[in-house]
């Protein structure tokens, strides 16, 4: 899914349930930067009293994400803002 994509799913989820002044962290990798500012504009356009931070400094790497087994997909339409799973993969 395309980044300005992403941005507009934030957006109506965050709507959907009536959250209008939110922050967004967007965990980034230096893989994808164009996309991903593009997604962080989606959201700071849509949604005014949004605070949104990018950050890169994690060392996030897609790539290497996407060919490790990791965890199930967020569910964010789960009990709470951020339901979900996550392991330990230590």
């Amino acid at each position: 899914m395309p980044k300005a994509e992403v941005g507009r799913w934030v957006v109506e989820h965050l709507r959907r349930r009536g959250l209008r002044q939110v922050r967004v962290l967007i965990l980034a990798s230096h893989e994808h930067v164009g996309p991903q500012d593009r997604c962080a504009e989606t959201v700071r356009a849509d949604l005014d009293a949004t605070t949104v931070t990018v950050d890169d400094i994690c060392d996030f790497s897609r790539s290497r994400a996407q060919r490790e087994p990791g965890p199930h997909p967020l569910d964010l339409d789960a009990a709470g803002s951020a339901g979900g799973r996550s392991h330990d993969r230590s």
